[in-house]
């Protein structure tokens, strides 16, 4: 029959501490040249993609060419059904170019050397580690590029809506990421007078 307590309440399981880490910008170079040279560069152009528009993983994998039209990218977030339009940076619609001259008959943009198919999540996670070891990055993991790339955003002087637009984020999951790992330095306070003094000038213009 049924009963009325929970025998797993009792069981005080640690909780897992949450993932800190982020990327830095030479990690992430590192990180593609190596793969490149292991002849991986759908992993490269992956972890380009997931530092740029802050996607996870599942929804990186998933992107079709389809999607990807006139510099942007539009993606439907499978864990939330949000819609996005991220429009690329230079360096990013390079490697999709490359890699849709290479690949013209695949409906997926990345795709792996080895097979011709889509990766499967689990061989991805493998696939990543093997690189991640060649350009020994340390214990970073892909899921490290969403928060990273949240942090970049801000630290170019996005607004919370601006960085949510991106990356699709609820603000305040994205504010707090900020609040986390944003330096309160000088230089972001020079930053923000700066800012502050632009939009005075174009006030008195506009008058």
């Amino acid at each position: 029959g049924l009963i009325d307590l929970n025998p797993a309440t009792a069981m005080e399981l640690e909780t897992p501490r949450a993932r800190t880490a982020l990327w830095t910008d030479k990690q992430i170079k590192r990180f593609i040249n190596a793969a490149k040279k292991e002849n991986r560069a759908s992993i490269a152009l992956a972890v380009r993609l997931a530092a740029d528009t802050g996607q996870r993983q599942n929804d990186v994998l998933k992107m079709t060419w389809r999607q990807y039209e006139r510099g942007e990218i539009r993606i439907r977030q499978a864990k939330t059904g949000k819609w996005v339009h991220v429009p690329l940076m230079a360096e990013t619609r390079t490697m999709l170019d490359k890699a849709k001259k290479a690949r013209k008959d695949t409906t997926q943009i990345v795709v792996s050397e080895a097979t011709g198919r889509p990766y499967t999540a689990d061989n991805f996670t493998h696939r990543f580690r093997d690189v991640a070891n060649v350009a020994k990055i340390g214990d970073l993991w892909f899921l490290d590029l969403r928060r990273t790339a949240v942090v970049n955003l801000a630290r170019a002087g996005c607004t919370i809506p601006e960085i949510t637009a991106i990356t699709g984020h609820e603000t305040e999951t994205a504010t707090k990421i900020i609040e986390t790992y944003m330096p309160r330095d000088s230089t972001m306070a020079r930053n923000a007078i700066s800012k502050l003094e632009d939009a005075r000038k174009r006030k008195k213009k506009g008058k």
